[in-house]
């Protein structure tokens, strides 16, 4: 199985800057370039959210039109930035299946997969794909920038976590659910994360978490799952680890990641979107050592 996640497009108008003088729309589709001319092309693409920075229904249709490029099924969660209905409004169905209650999903990028729990109040579902369990968990908290999961949210995730007991599962949410060492983020991330916790305490398995939010890349174990977070595909948060620092944004480059399945292991890779750079042989022609400086 190999499979992609993109995250926080943050679309504006086309042609607009923003953050420093970034285009997000013309990022947004080096990502989309990037992903369709990946070999192996990944089976599927998780996007995890703050897909608008701007929540307007002609912000959306542009966003959709603009992912349905991608040359494999996509699935689609919010972050703080979305507006919920306007979000589903364009993406519900096959990319944000919370409609399917249960069985085959609707639409010809659903045929690859089998929709077996949906949450129709928010855009949370769950699909079965090369021998893993994909949640998606909303946790968007309109007008907040901070995430939540309400009582409602976690008990449908509750419910779903009892049918992947003892299987392997990917859990993917836009806000992390931990601190990571930088003040304003973490102010910001996910309320409630402690019933998540719980949760996959008492309902243990290998477990992958996937989340957005943060733009940079971070990884690290959390109550026995890996936590993978993605950058964005257009501005990226500085990295500024002192106590109370200003926050600020930095052109670093934007990535995708990754992820295989090898040899029973669930292995991420960041790939980067916004150039196309040069490849030249390890091993060159008529030589059996790397290519050095000569």
């Amino acid at each position: 199985m190999l499979f992609a996640q993109i995250s926080d497009f943050h679309l504006i108008e086309p042609g607009r800057r923003a953050f420093g003088g970034i285009d997000p729309t013309e990022c947004a589709e080096r990502a989309v370039r990037a992903v369709n001319t990946l070999d192996p092309l990944p089976e599927f693409v998780l996007v995890t959210g703050d897909i608008a920075h701007d929540p307007t229904p002609k912000i959306y249709r542009h966003a959709r039109a603009l992912l349905d490029r991608l040359r494999m099924p996509y699935y689609a969660i919010p972050g703080n930035h979305d507006g919920r209905d306007p979000f589903l409004e364009a993406f519900g169905g096959p990319a944000c299946p919370v409609d399917a209650h249960g069985g085959q999903g609707k639409g010809e990028r659903s045929k690859a997969k089998t929709v077996w729990a949906s949450s129709q109040d928010f855009a949370q579902y769950a699909f079965e794909r090369g021998g893993y369990q994909f949640i998606a968990i909303d946790t968007l908290d309109e007008g907040a920038a901070g995430g939540r999961l309400c009582n409602e949210r976690l008990s449908w995730l509750a419910s779903t976590l009892r049918q992947t007991r003892n299987t392997r599962r990917v859990l993917f949410l836009h806000h992390p659910p931990i601190d990571v060492g930088h003040s304003f983020m973490d102010s910001i991330r996910l309320e409630g994360a402690e019933a998540l916790s719980k949760l996959l305490r008492e309902h243990p398995a290998e477990t992958h978490i996937l989340c957005g939010h943060l733009h940079r890349t971070v990884s690290t174990v959390w109550e026995g799952a890996a936590l993978h977070m993605c950058p964005g595909t257009a501005h990226q948060i500085s990295l500024s680890l002192q106590p109370g620092a200003q926050p600020m944004f930095i052109h670093e480059p934007p990535a995708a990641r990754l992820f295989l399945e090898t040899g029973g292991n669930l292995v991420s890779h960041l790939v980067y979107t916004d150039t196309a750079r040069p490849e030249y042989p390890v091993f060159p022609p008529g030589r059996d050592e790397p290519q050095g400086d000569d």
